[in-house]
C-alpha cells in the first residue's frame, strides 16, 4: 500500500510523500480534493467531509486529519 500511496515520490529532505501543498480556502468555503491518496492536515478550522448521498459529512472533528483516498468528486476540505 505505501508503494501506492508514495507514487514513489520522495519530496525534499527525504519527504516520504512529497512536497507539501497548502490550500488556502476562505472562511465557509470548501475545496473538493483531486482523485489520489492525500495525507490531509486540516488546521485548527477545517474539517475533511465526504458526500454521502447528496449530503456531505464530517469525516473526523475539525482539525482531525489523516489517509484519504479521493475519486475526485467526493472528498472535500
Amino acid at each position: 500500500m505505501a508503494n501506492k500511496v508514495s507514487y514513489n515520490v520522495t519530496g525534499v529532505n527525504g519527504d516520504y510523500y512529497g512536497a507539501p501543498v497548502t490550500l488556502s480556502i476562505a472562511a465557509n468555503g470548501n475545496s473538493v480534493i483531486p482523485k489520489g491518496y492525500y495525507y490531509i492536515l486540516p488546521d485548527a478550522n477545517g474539517t475533511v467531509q465526504f458526500n454521502n448521498n447528496g449530503t456531505w459529512v464530517n469525516v473526523a472533528s475539525a482539525g482531525i486529519g489523516g489517509l484519504h483516498f479521493s475519486d475526485g468528486a467526493t472528498i472535500r476540505v
